[in-house]
């Protein structure tokens, strides 16, 4: 089995568990919301960094991705809808980096 072997094999058992996990979530009545909530702010621990959400369905995220792909290293303006969603979203991911101070 190679290194590359290994790592396919390491991701497919994580994403199993986390398969697992989600579904032990729901069964016991975790809401969703603050599932991704928490797996959000771990990424953001993991990744070193805040970022902030773009909440949009995958076609328009498709078409937002395509768009700024060409523009790699300049400077965009994009507009962005202040939800709930959006402030919540970013101070879970702050909560873990001040959690840490």
């Amino acid at each position: 089995m190679t290194d590359s072997d290994d790592t396919v094999a390491d991701i497919d058992d994580v994403r199993d568990r986390l398969t697992d996990l989600f579904a032990d979530a729901e069964a016991a009545g975790v809401e969703r919301d603050a599932l991704v909530g928490l797996l959000t702010a771990h990424l953001a621990a993991m990744r070193g960094s805040v970022r902030l959400p773009l909440s949009m369905p995958p076609d328009r995220a498709r078409e937002f991705t395509d768009r700024a792909s060409d523009h790699l290293g300049e400077r965009v303006e994009v507009e962005l809808l202040v939800s709930e969603d959006v402030v919540t979203d970013l101070e879970l991911q702050l909560q873990v980096f001040e959690a840490e101070e």
